[in-house]
Order: C-alpha cells, then structure tokens, then sequence
C-alpha cells in the first residue's frame, strides 16, 4: 500500500536491491496492473530509471501514457533520439523540461524535427527554476495554500503538464 505524507503525493518506496533484482517485462507490468486496481486510484505514476531494463519496460508496458523529459543539452537529445526509434509504438508525451528563457536555437530545431519524425505528443514545458536544486522543504510544489509568488510560475507549469497527461490521447 501506498505510504502517506504531508503534502506529498503518496509513494511507495523502492527498495535498495530493486536494482540487482528486477522483475522481467511480464511480471512488473503484471504487478503494477494488479496494484493499480487494488488501490483504486484513477492514476499511477511510476518514476523509473532511465534505459531499457526490465522494470522500465514493465512499466512501460503497463502504461497508458510514458512522460518522458526533453532537455535542451546533447547527450539528453541523443539519449531521447535514439528511445523514439527503439519505441515508435509506446504513447510517449514527451515534456520540455529545464528550458531557458531562451531556448537554444540548434536544440529546439532538433527536438522539432525529432518529435515530427516519431509523431508525438509534446506537453506544454517547465522552464529552468535554478532555486529548485536548493530547496530544503520537500513538499509538492502544487500543494502550497496560499502559494507563494516565487512558486507560482513553475506549480501552473507543472499543473499544465498534468492536464496534458490527463487528457492524452483523447
């Protein structure tokens, strides 16, 4: 079951030999299908790691929509290229994430014509918060009542990107 915090979305903990010991493709879409109807929630998100490992692709499997980061930066935009062409079936959203105030011209270009050539959903993007790394309150950004100025700007962002997930696809 889900474990609960204060203004934290709830979570279950990965545990710290999940890593040697992951399911295979079957057995975790499997199980997150089985969890999402135990707990009866209208949505499950699962953060995995990056690359093709079983559990990612369990996940994946299971998913109705896979939110994957776009970042301006080389290694990011070669690491995302070469998903959409290892995955052209997956409903993939992919999200501008850490966006400047001015996007890199060469970068924007690239991830134009790589979103074109695979076909997919792109959500509105977050831009670059720098203060975002130094935060010491772990809460959800969205979960502030009333909200503060300086986190109004990036919550908006974040709650159109979850509009975007919510109505993919229809």
């Amino acid at each position: 079951m889900p474990m609960k915090g204060a203004r934290k979305p709830d979570l279950v903990p990965c545990h710290p030999e999940f890593g040697t010991n992951q399911p295979d493709v079957e057995d975790m879409a499997a199980a997150l299908g089985k969890w999402a109807g135990e707990w009866g929630r209208p949505y499950v998100v699962v953060d995995t790691h990056p690359g093709f490992t079983g559990s990612s692709l369990g996940a994946m499997n299971a998913a109705s929509v896979v939110v994957t980061p776009a970042v301006f930066k080389t290694k990011e935009l070669e690491a995302l290229d070469g998903m959409l062409a290892d995955m052209p079936d997956y409903p993939l959203l992919l999200v501008p994430n850490m966006v400047p105030p001015i996007p890199p011209g060469p970068e924007l270009k690239r991830l134009t014509q790589m979103v074109e050539r695979a076909k997919v959903h792109v959500a509105p993007p977050i831009s670059r918060y720098e203060w975002l790394g130094r935060r010491k309150l772990r809460v959800a950004l969205t979960s502030y009542d009333p909200e503060p100025s300086r986190v109004q700007r990036v919550a908006d962002q974040l709650r159109a990107v979850a509009q975007a997930v919510k109505s993919y696809g229809r």
